[in-house]
C-alpha cells in the first residue's frame, strides 16, 4: 500500500483536472472568455520587406483619416517594386506606425485604426 501523501497528491491532481473541466463547462455555457474579447483597434501589416511610404502624412484629432476597406494606406517599395498596402477595414485612421521612409519588415504593423462605431 502506498504512503498517505501519495494518495493525497493523487486526489489533488484529479481534483484540479475537475477543476479545469468546470471552466469548461463555463465556457460552453456562454460566460466570457479569452477567445470572446472583441477588440475594435486594428493594425494594417506590411506585406513585403522593404521601405515605407504613407499615403496619409499626419493625423490629427481634429481631421481623423477616415479609411474605407480596399483604401490605399501608402506602398512598400521592394527591390525597385511597388506593394501597395491596402487596408483590410473600414474605420478611422488613429495613426501610423511607421514613418515615411522607414525600412519595414514584413507584417511589421504601418498604421493603426479603430473600428469603433462611435467614431
Amino acid at each position: 500500500m502506498p504512503p498517505k501523501s501519495a494518495d493525497f497528491a493523487r486526489s489533488r491532481r484529479r481534483g484540479s483536472h475537475r477543476d479545469s473541466d468546470d471552466a469548461a463547462a463555463d465556457r460552453v455555457a456562454g460566460h466570457w472568455s479569452a477567445e470572446s474579447v472583441h477588440l475594435v483597434e486594428r493594425l494594417v501589416v506590411a506585406p513585403v520587406a522593404g521601405v515605407f511610404f504613407p499615403t496619409f502624412t499626419e493625423v490629427s484629432p481634429d481631421e481623423p483619416g477616415v479609411v474605407a476597406a480596399g483604401d490605399q494606406i501608402g506602398f512598400v517599395v521592394h527591390c525597385g517594386d511597388k506593394q501597395i498596402v491596402d487596408s483590410p477595414f473600414t474605420g478611422r485612421l488613429l495613426g501610423l506606425l511607421a514613418h515615411p521612409g522607414e525600412r519595414v519588415r514584413p507584417e511589421q504593423p504601418l498604421a493603426w485604426l479603430t473600428t469603433a462605431d462611435d467614431w
